[in-house]
């Protein structure tokens, strides 16, 4: 039998999270607390946002189903890359790159010249 994956936050994780917006000495007890309530929260977020797109009949997640999810949940909107609208082809099309050093892919944007702006 094929062991499942799940995401999962370790507590140092958490602690370093705090210590950014300069909450510190957070007990272990607490960080390892935080950090499962965090893994349980995602995999549900992602258990519904499937659910969506089973419902719409889809076989691909998209950045709507988890704005959807999101909602259901009553969370604060998130701010970023988000594909919706039909007339966006930049996001459709949009292009990615790798990069090494982070282990992410990133989405290439454009240069603008801002010299070229100013004239």
């Amino acid at each position: 039998m094929e062991e499942k994956k799940y995401v999962q936050m370790s507590p140092d994780t958490v602690k370093a999270i705090g210590e950014s917006v300069n909450i510190s000495n957070v007990g272990v007890g607490v960080c390892r607390a935080l950090s499962e309530d965090v893994s349980f929260r995602v995999r549900q977020l992602a258990h519904i946002s499937a659910q969506f797109s089973a419902h719409a009949k889809r076989k691909k997640l998209t950045t709507a189903d988890v704005k959807m999810a999101s909602r259901w949940f009553d969370a604060q909107p998130t701010f970023g890359f988000n594909a919706d609208d039909d007339d966006d082809e930049d996001a459709k099309s949009a292009e990615m790159s790798y990069v090494a050093e982070a282990g992410v892919y990133v989405v290439n944007q454009r240069q603008v010249d801002l010299k070229r702006l100013a004239q």
